[in-house]
């Protein structure tokens, strides 16, 4: 029988087993806060945060949208 592999939100605190398929650079979600996390040890377990990438990123500072010219 495999050893189950608990990891801890770093969100909410909470445990939860990780499925035996998640290998480093993998995403799985959290089941208590619904957080995206990214898989970054597997032995022991450990998780990390995924930054959502911000929607303000798409425009300069003066708010208007970054367009590239060619």
């Amino acid at each position: 029988m495999a050893k189950a592999r608990m990891v801890k939100c770093p969100e909410c605190g909470d445990e939860f087993e990780l499925e035996d398929y998640l290998e480093i650079g993998d995403t799985t979600f959290c089941v208590s806060c619904d957080m995206e996390l990214k898989i970054i040890r597997v032995d022991p377990p450990q998780v990390e945060a995924v930054q959502p990438l911000s929607e303000e990123s798409d425009f300069d500072e003066d708010g208007d949208e970054d367009v590239e010219e060619f």
